[in-house]
């Protein structure tokens, strides 16, 4: 969002991530199982240049990595697909413009000696 005030000042680009469709061979209670989740990643950003460079550098960034964590280990994600085009946001002044995006996204434990 704007560093400042809105439109006179840097906008910090942004993501979010939010869950969708998915499977777990356990309950949220048990954290330690397999998980295969779909995200949807919403990039923003202050013109439509801006977000869909924004956009291609998330995507470049995330695809073809490992994600791990000390407890868990995640499988390279998956691009699956854009979510609709970009959409312009007129509730904010100035307005700022996002991009949706879905992954595949597959988790497992790491194996406790």
């Amino acid at each position: 969002g704007w560093s400042g005030t809105p439109g006179q000042s840097t906008f910090v680009r942004y993501g979010s991530i939010h869950p969708l469709s998915g499977r777990t061979d356990g309950s949220t209670c048990t954290p330690d199982r397999d998980v295969s989740k779909r995200i949807q990643v919403t990039i923003v950003g202050p013109t439509p240049h801006a977000t869909l460079a924004y956009s291609q550098q998330f995507i470049d960034a995330l695809c073809g990595k490992r994600i791990t964590t000390p407890t868990r280990v995640t499988l390279q994600p998956i691009y699956l697909d854009q979510d609709g085009e970009l959409d312009r946001d007129d509730t904010v002044k100035p307005s700022v413009f996002m991009v949706r995006h879905i992954f595949g996204v597959d988790t497992t434990p790491i194996s406790q000696p």
